[in-house]
């Protein structure tokens, strides 16, 4: 915990708020998020990131875990060694860090922006995006299963990125469903790094083997969601391509959406499944289930542009 005068003269040089963008809501932050795209000016922002102090509970809390109080409103994370975060009504997040910036700023992007994306009502699935020719490609899936190796192959291909770990989707007038635009950066292991030749890297955190890469190109305007594509290994020879209609693709994507354990302890998992099944009726649905090993990457991502070029 720092120190009441360390406290003092942290807030002191977050005076200077700055602009940034992401998944089309304007911040403006007191504290630096580089890599973060820069925001239009504006003097009445979506979300106000600023430092201050956060008590250690949460009043009202209809749900309290072991990270975390919640209810429809107003969300608490205490993490431990990194700093406590307030995120209320989809507008506002108060971070008091602990200690090391870097560690705070990660957890501010990833794990304090989940509960303000739902208290926004829009829809976030654990994916990765990519822009293509016919619109946004989006894959879907659980930790190891991919997401981030695919788009950062794609990328190397001419896909531009849109979205990595979270893709975030609203619905425009007609009910078609649109990505929007995530920040510049796919989180990748060592052992992706190495099959893929990359060295332009950034570690994440000390002591993991998990280094932030930027893309060769970013999509930095909404697109039309076109293909979903939804993530899994088994043991064998090749890769197999399911299509996944109705209600066998709803019941493939939700557990796969954002933080669903937070979503249902801020009340909010009936409204997101509803629209999950708005985006199933509008958007093809398929399983992309590869072999646990052995396989090539650049065969597998072929098969996979064929596919959605159909």
């Amino acid at each position: 915990m720092l120190t009441r005068r360390a406290q003092r003269d942290y807030y002191a040089v977050r005076m200077a708020i700055q602009t940034y963008s992401l998944y089309g809501m304007t911040l403006h932050s007191q504290f630096p998020l580089p890599g973060l795209p820069a925001g239009a000016d504006s003097a009445a922002p979506d979300v106000e990131i600023r430092a201050g102090k956060v008590p250690p509970d949460l009043h009202c809390a209809e749900v309290r875990d072991t990270l975390y109080q919640a209810n429809a409103r107003r969300v608490l994370f205490d993490i431990p060694s990194i700093g406590r975060y307030l995120v209320s009504d989809g507008r506002e997040i108060v971070v008091e860090p602990f200690g090391d910036d870097d560690a705070a700023r990660l957890f501010l992007l990833d794990t304090a922006v989940a509960p303000l994306l739902h208290q926004r009502g829009v829809l976030a699935l654990h994916a990765s995006a990519v822009a293509t020719a016919q619109g946004a490609v989006l894959f879907a899936g659980v930790a190891g299963t991919g997401k981030s190796t695919l788009a950062a192959a794609l990328d190397r291909r001419g896909s531009a990125l849109l979205a990595d770990t979270a893709a975030v989707i609203r619905f425009d007038g007609q009910g078609q469903p649109w990505i929007l635009p995530g920040y510049p950066q796919i989180d990748l292991w060592q052992d992706t790094l190495d099959r893929l030749d990359i060295a332009n890297r950034q570690a994440l955190r000390p002591g993991i083997a998990k280094y932030a890469v930027p893309p060769s190109r970013f999509q930095a305007s909404p697109l039309a969601l076109k293909r979903i594509y939804v993530l899994g290994t088994l043991a064998g020879n090749e890769a197999v391509i399911d299509p996944l209609p109705g209600m066998r693709g709803i019941l493939a994507l939700t557990p796969l959406v954002y933080r669903l354990r937070l979503a249902v302890a801020m009340g909010v998992a009936g409204r997101l499944e509803r629209m999950l099944a708005d985006v199933v009726r509008r958007v093809p649905v398929a399983g992309l289930v590869r072999p646990e090993e052995g396989f090539r990457l650049d065969r597998l991502v072929e098969r996979v542009e064929r596919e959605w070029s159909v």
